[in-house]
């Protein structure tokens, strides 16, 4: 594979021949294997023969992350800086604008070299970088790069699935990271960041509101590598029978790692090569299938962000019935609080403010039941997406706009009309309870 398949080409300048380093501007894949930004950074500095940078900025008034985010983010930092370090890189942490930060290492760069991204936000602060050398932006959060998998937003799965599965093999080669052949370790910039065997000292001193208490999970690459290999070995067996039990972990709980770019979707593809069976088969259908088609929906739907991105057939037949009487109307802050009238949705809701994260039946169950005890469907909508992005580590991501849209029709097909639902799919309690063991679940829950 080419890695210039994975490039866009942000400005037309070229080097600049008298910049002391090659800048690389780490935002999304916060690791080291299977990332072509960095790959790419490390053979440019080895071409010039000049030091690699590479900058990571705490933006504050960045909207998408909260304190959860970030305390599970530096933490991986803590270790990467480590790893980069015994390989001669040296990674830059500073708290500023993104904008003004990456223009001011920029200025003194051979070139500057970064990571792409799907988001709106993302997009709008890597268009307003202005540079006097190249700038370019890689993706290596896929396995498949968004526009080539397909070149419009797919419908759902069943659609997706045969154009991503024709590429794939030939975008998973494995690659390695080059060695750099000048150190940046002692570039003179101040050492303005600390790091703390805890990191919520740090976080309090980010003074960010409001603070959210992390999730129970070690951060970085190293920890995913672990993790992963470890569900290979010991959970992928069961995974297709027990992925959807919701009193039990059959689940790879990789998401996260995912999430923040500590590990690559491809270096966990062939981890899986020597694997052939039907749980692998549905595990591969989360991570590629699942995943990027959450990708293609919000690269190419503006409207990710809001009731706008479902479907027509969706928005129109909630719309219909959004008068529908409601046995139960819950304020934002009672659900917040888990304080509804239904165990197992408070379960559910307690599981995301405590962990981070759902079970991803339990997600849609909890996203169905927001739409049945709101006044209307766009109100349902933004209280999803506000409780999802607040709480879930995978907030404000492309996994978590496509899982709330889910619950409100999109990637799925009309059903039979029922009231307030209309034709989106309905769930209710008795459905969990025939399906799994729900006292199993509520006692994991309450053990929290």
């Amino acid at each position: 594979m080419n890695q210039t398949e994975r490039l866009h080409i942000i400005n037309d300048k070229k080097p600049n021949q008298a910049g002391h380093y090659i800048l690389y501007w780490m935002d999304q894949s916060l690791r080291i294997r299977d990332n072509y930004s960095l790959n790419h950074a490390i053979e440019l500095a080895n071409k010039y023969k000049k030091p690699l940078l590479i900058l990571y900025i705490i933006d504050l008034s960045y909207p998408l992350l909260n304190s959860r985010h970030y305390e599970f983010i530096l933490e991986g930092l803590n270790s990467l800086r480590r790893d980069l370090y015994s390989g001669g890189i040296r990674l830059q942490i500073e708290i500023d604008k993104k904008v003004a930060c990456v223009q001011r290492y920029g200025k003194e760069a051979v070139e500057v070299i970064g990571d792409y991204s799907y988001l709106k936000e993302d997009n709008d602060i890597r268009s307003k970088i202005k540079l006097p050398c190249s700038f370019k932006l890689f993706e290596s959060e896929l396995t498949v790069p968004v526009s080539i998998a397909s070149t419009k937003e797919e419908y759902a799965a069943r659609t997706f699935r045969p154009r991503i599965h024709e590429k794939l093999s030939y975008f998973i080669s494995k690659t390695n990271t080059p060695k750099v052949f000048v150190e940046s370790l002692n570039l003179d910039f101040p050492n303005n960041f600390s790091f703390y065997p805890n990191m919520k000292p740090f976080i309090d001193k980010l003074k960010l509101k409001p603070y959210i208490n992390p999730i129970k999970l070690a951060s970085g690459e190293r920890k995913a590598v672990k993790l992963i290999r470890d569900f290979i070995e010991k959970g992928l067996s069961y995974y297709n029978e027990g992925r959807n039990i919701v009193g039990e972990n059959y689940q790879s709980n990789i998401s996260p790692y995912l999430n923040f770019g500590q590990i690559s979707p491809i270096r966990i593809l062939n981890t899986l090569e020597k694997h052939s069976d039907a749980n692998r088969d549905r595990f591969v259908e989360q991570l590629v299938v699942r995943r990027e088609l959450s990708y293609n929906f919000v690269h190419y739907n503006t409207n990710y962000e809001n009731f706008n991105s479902l479907p027509d057939w969706a928005k129109q037949t909630l719309q219909d019935h959004s008068d529908d009487k409601r046995e139960y109307i819950y304020t934002l802050k009672q659900l917040e609080d888990a304080e509804t009238h239904d165990v197992y949705w408070n379960a559910a809701q307690k599981e995301m403010l405590v962990t981070g994260k759902m079970h991803g039946y339990m997600r849609m169950y909890w996203g169905k039941k927001i739409i049945e005890w709101t006044k209307d469907p766009l109100d349902a909508y933004e209280i999803a997406l506000y409780l999802n992005n607040k709480y879930s580590i995978d907030g404000f991501s492309p996994n978590g706009y496509a899982g709330v849209a889910w619950c409100f029709g999109k990637h799925d097909t009309a059903w039979k009309e029922r009231p307030i639902f209309g034709k989106v799919r309905y769930m209710n309690d008795k459905g969990l309870e025939r399906k799994f063991d729900m006292t199993a679940y509520i006692d994991k829950i309450n053990m929290l």
